[in-house]
């Protein structure tokens, strides 16, 4: 085994998760659970405590401050199944977190990069909420008729294969002058492949 701060140098903490997701964007769970991964060349390297660090500030999650949430220093060797235990998270709202990781083979904390993740709305908010597939309300499979679809690409409409070539697609908007755009998000399928 490595040892002193060649060991520490040689061991990094990544993949960071909120319920199993990478940035998940609508978490609805009032207790979430964050995890992590070791990553080392550095033989038997276990983890011995960890201690997770919430809150709204990107830039003061790096400094290791939280405005949210400090799980303090937690004696654990598992890296996954760390419950969030701090005040009741805000919906629809972006925290930052971190995690600082200590192991066997150096006393000094591991610390990862700063991720984040969104909340959603809780189920009591979406009470007025309706499907917005009909005026009918729910949604039921044997309304969807396709008999008039087309390609939105292919200017004939009826193609009999798709094209091969790859297809692009813009959307313009404008925002008002008086509005700032903090943020956005683009939610989006396909048949087959897409990147956006």
């Amino acid at each position: 085994v490595a040892g002193g701060a060649d060991a520490a140098n040689e061991i990094a903490v990544n993949d960071l998760r909120v319920d199993r997701r990478t940035q998940p964007l609508t978490i609805g769970t009032a207790d979430p659970e964050f995890s992590w991964v070791i990553s080392t060349d550095v033989r038997d390297v276990v983890q011995t405590h960890y201690r997770i660090i919430v809150g709204t500030s990107e830039e003061a999650v790096a400094r290791g401050e939280a405005d949210v949430w400090d799980s303090g220093t937690v004696a654990s060797a598992m890296p996954f199944n760390a419950r969030y235990a701090g005040p009741a998270l805000d919906s629809t709202t972006r925290y930052y977190w971190r995690v600082d990781v200590r192991t066997n083979v150096h006393p000094d904390s591991v610390v990862s990069a700063v991720t984040w993740f969104e909340t959603g709305l809780p189920e009591e908010e979406w009470g007025e909420a309706a499907w917005i597939s009909g005026p009918e309300g729910d949604v039921a499979v044997d309304r969807f008729d396709l008999t008039d679809a087309s390609w939105i690409w292919y200017p004939d409409g009826d193609p009999p294969l798709a094209p091969d070539e790859d297809r692009f697609f813009r959307f313009s908007f404008e925002v008002p002058t008086n509005r700032e755009l903090v943020s956005a998000h683009l939610v989006m399928t396909a048949d087959d492949v897409y990147t956006a």
